[in-house]
């Protein structure tokens, strides 16, 4: 049994998100996140990562901002 991952790089973070039920997520508005400060990532040579808690935690916060 293959276990998932717990950090994406940005294609892989996309697919991830989309896999949830986010469709309009891009690499574009993944990286205009981070760069908002909004999805805490690392960087290691010319990647960036993200890890799954940051992504959930990205979606989570999206969540209670439609519900207000």
């Amino acid at each position: 049994m293959s276990e998932q991952p717990r950090i994406f790089d940005l294609p892989d973070a996309v697919a991830y998100v989309r896999a949830l039920g986010a469709t309009g997520v891009t690499v574009n508005t993944l990286r205009s996140e981070i760069n908002a400060g909004r999805i805490a990532c690392t960087k290691l040579g010319k990647k960036f990562y993200v890890s799954k808690a940051a992504l959930e935690a990205w979606i989570l916060r999206a969540e209670r901002r439609i519900r207000a």
